[in-house]
């Protein structure tokens, strides 16, 4: 039996090709698992940063109140000036964990054990406390926080909160 020709270059241990294949058909079609897999990790990439700057325009948007409205009585000729809102006064406390196993006080959305939770505020934290309420017995403060460079409202047990002086 003749061997089959292998071509000047071929190794004697290279594959043979079936008659009538071409070489390019052996290579597969031409585009590869990797680049499939490139082309998919760009698309979620982009997707990613689409919707992130999506998220961040919508919240930026709801974070722009409208101006409050502005009553004037009109007595003789000068209008009387409107006075201002007033806010309630805040004062400043630190979220103190004293449990060596947590290293987070929880705000609420609500006051109450049972109620969802808006985030999670680093021990140290410097707060904005408001009113008090009281919930089941225990005493919850309205607190502003930020963290993390966002800021938060809800509401923290007493227990974690120390005043500041």
């Amino acid at each position: 039996m003749n061997p089959p020709h292998l071509g000047h270059a071929a190794s004697p241990n290279a594959p043979l090709t079936p008659p009538g294949a071409s070489e390019e058909s052996a290579s597969g079609s031409g585009i590869s698992a990797f680049a499939v897999l490139v082309g998919t990790s760009f698309l979620l990439l982009a997707t990613f940063f689409v919707m992130s700057f999506v998220a961040v325009w919508k919240r930026s948007e709801a974070d722009v109140l409208p101006p409050a409205p502005v009553s004037m009585v009109v007595s003789g000729n000068a209008p009387e000036v409107p006075a201002p809102v007033e806010r309630p006064r805040m004062r400043k406390a630190v979220v103190n964990i004293r449990r060596p196993d947590l290293k987070n006080g929880v705000l609420r959305t609500l006051p109450g054990l049972d109620t969802p939770r808006a985030a999670f505020v680093p021990h140290g934290t410097l707060v904005d406390v408001g009113r008090a309420k009281t919930e089941a017995g225990q005493t919850w403060y309205h607190v502003r926080a930020v963290v993390n460079g966002v800021a938060y409202e809800g509401w923290m047990h007493a227990d974690i909160l120390d005043p500041v002086p």
